[in-house]
């Protein structure tokens, strides 16, 4: 019988496919082996996450943030071996973020993420997480008003406005990282913008530096706790330091005001604001936030600009890169602000009644409130701005346009005075450095309260000389104005210390109580009291005011038209409203 063995060759031929087979099939094996892990690793981390949802819902002040390696069997009743390491933390209202660092089986392994999208693989394909903030309320739209975003267009470089809805999770995020303020705007009968809104949510305050200090040119820092509804305790978790008690007037009442603000300093508690308290005693209305006008008034008609401002017969708009309404007295001012109510360009129900001396409309069931901004609305926008869900520990920059074109930026905080805009100097809000004119140094921001033009406050100094160029002053409802009572004198140093009566309004609490030499407030910004026949506050400085001019700024004035000075408007949205 003949037999055949195999030569060397064939041998090394089969050891070769062999080794080829085995080149194929091992990775594969592999990756089928470390996939099974994976997904394993992953089921693993949906079941932490099941039962922190489980133990929320028996006990919802369960604090995950004490979870770990140690306490897991007793916290959660999870024991696993394949566990080397594992944190939780709250990202949202109904969101948690596992970390999870494994060993033995899942040894190099790390399982990370939320409940809807768990990722597992090494360290560094953990996606980045936000950890949990108290989210603020909600805005409240008008009819009318549509939500919108901005959408950054690389190829041209500018941020491009879209609308959206509200269950659009992109619309806001006032989280500290984001800074993303909720933004509407509301449009005439043939779909044209007419305003830019941004929303201002309740919140309570406390600044635990630089209290009624000039703070060396530099500022303070102000932390905000957003409230639940009108609930200013957040459910008891928050102790409030009530405001002090004032008439419309605002005489203070029992309460040693002063006293109760430096207490605010010095403790832990936290103040309310009187910006969301709308109205006096029983007639007041607790607003859960507000709207500010995304920049400062501008006209419908152009040449009102220009000297032909002085009139009530106008419609207000509130849109960038425009020229800014000027040359209006405060109480003109006042009644166009209101008489929004009863125009057609901002898709509301329209007032029906007639305007009174006193400021309401005798028939008024719109919903809406639209008035000259006030001292605590600015203050409000300002401490928001401080806040770490503002612009935080960077001034806002100031618009220099001396044109009081709106929605601009120059090269820095304190660089006024471009003739040119937009031009190699001044960028237009919607650029990368544009923003930096804003209160959050992102496009969702309120622009203008630096610079542009100086803005009147329906707010001043009760002397009897504020009716000059607003004749039915006295008349007018508290919850439309900010009323100083005035020092013994009526010199500027003594309105200053009755300033203290107002809390929030970042004057008194954001500069220090002197009236020489002007610059006192933060960041050195001006600091001219309103007092004998110069009654009227003004905000922010205007386009050439340099270092001076800031939203910490204010100065006095008469009153009356002047080309250097403009305003801007609140809307409040509300049953009764």
């Amino acid at each position: 019988m003949n037999t055949r063995a195999f030569t060397l060759i064939e041998v090394l031929a089969v050891i070769i496919i062999i080794g080829v087979i085995a080149a194929i099939t091992i990775p594969v094996v592999e990756d089928v082996i470390m996939n099974a892990k994976k997904d394993t690793f992953s089921l693993s981390a949906h079941k932490v996450i099941d039962a922190v949802y489980e133990n929320v819902m028996i006990d919802d002040t369960f604090d995950v943030s004490t979870i770990d390696i140690t306490n897991l069997k007793n916290k959660l009743n999870i024991s696993n071996p394949n566990y080397q390491a594992i944190t939780i933390t709250r990202t949202s209202q109904d969101d948690y973020y596992v970390y999870i660092e494994g060993q033995n089986k899942w040894k190099n392994l790390v399982a990370c993420g939320i409940y809807n999208e768990v990722v597992v693989g090494d360290g560094n394909s953990c996606p980045e997480f936000i950890s949990y903030e108290e989210p603020p309320n909600p805005p409240v739209l008008a009819k009318g008003m549509v939500p919108v975003k901005w959408i950054w267009n690389e190829d041209n470089e500018i941020w491009e406005l879209e609308e959206t809805t509200v269950s659009d999770s992109e619309w806001y995020s006032y989280h500290s990282k984001i800074k993303r303020w909720a933004n509407a705007v509301s449009k005439d009968t043939g779909g044209n913008i007419t305003a830019y809104w941004v929303w201002i949510p309740r919140y309570t305050y406390k600044i635990t530096s630089c209290w009624s200090q000039s703070c060396s040119g530099s500022a303070g820092d102000i932390e905000i706790s957003f409230s639940r509804g009108t609930d200013d305790t957040r459910g008891g978790t928050i102790n409030i330091v009530n405001t002090c008690t004032v008439d419309e007037n605002g005489i203070p009442g029992s309460t040693n005001c002063a006293e109760d603000s430096q207490q605010t300093l010095e403790s832990s508690n936290w103040s309310n604001h009187p910006a969301f308290t709308f109205g006096l005693g029983e007639d007041a209305v607790e607003l859960t936030g507000f709207w500010v006008g995304k920049f400062e008034v501008s006209s419908s008609d152009p040449s009102a600009s220009y000297g032909g401002g002085n009139t009530t017969d106008l419609n207000i708009k509130i849109l960038p890169g425009i020229t800014s309404w000027r040359y209006n007295t405060v109480g003109n001012m006042f009644t166009v602000s209101r008489n929004m109510e009863k125009s057609n360009l901002y898709g509301w129900d329209i007032a029906e009644g007639e305007l009174q001396t006193d400021g309401t409309f005798s028939t008024d069931n719109n919903n809406v409130d639209t008035h000259m901004m006030k001292n605590t609305e600015w203050g409000a926008v300002a401490y928001l701005s401080k806040s770490k869900y503002g612009k935080e520990t960077e001034e806002i920059w100031i618009n220099p346009s001396s044109q009081y074109k709106t929605g601009f930026a120059g090269t820095g905080p304190s660089v006024g005075s471009e003739s040119t805009c937009p031009g190699a100097s001044c960028f237009a809000y919607n650029t990368e450095q544009g923003q930096q004119a804003s209160t959050t140094g992102t496009v969702y921001g309120v622009y203008d309260m630096s610079g542009g033009a100086n803005e009147y406050t329906a707010a001043y100094i009760n002397n009897s000389n504020a009716d000059d160029y607003f004749s039915n002053i006295a008349t007018v409802k508290a919850k439309y104005k900010d009323v100083y009572n005035k020092g013994t004198t009526d010199s500027g140093a003594n309105n200053y210390i009755v300033a203290i009566h107002k809390k929030g309004d970042a004057v008194y609490e954001t500069s220090l109580s002197v009236n020489s030499p002007y610059t006192n407030s933060w960041y050195s910004d001006y600091s001219y009291m309103p007092y004998s026949s110069i009654p009227w506050f003004r905000r922010g400085g205007y386009y050439s005011g340099g270092s001076v001019a800031g939203v910490f700024g204010f100065d006095l004035s008469f009153g009356d038209a002047s080309g250097f000075s403009g305003w801007r408007v609140a809307a409040l949205v509300g049953e009764g409203l």
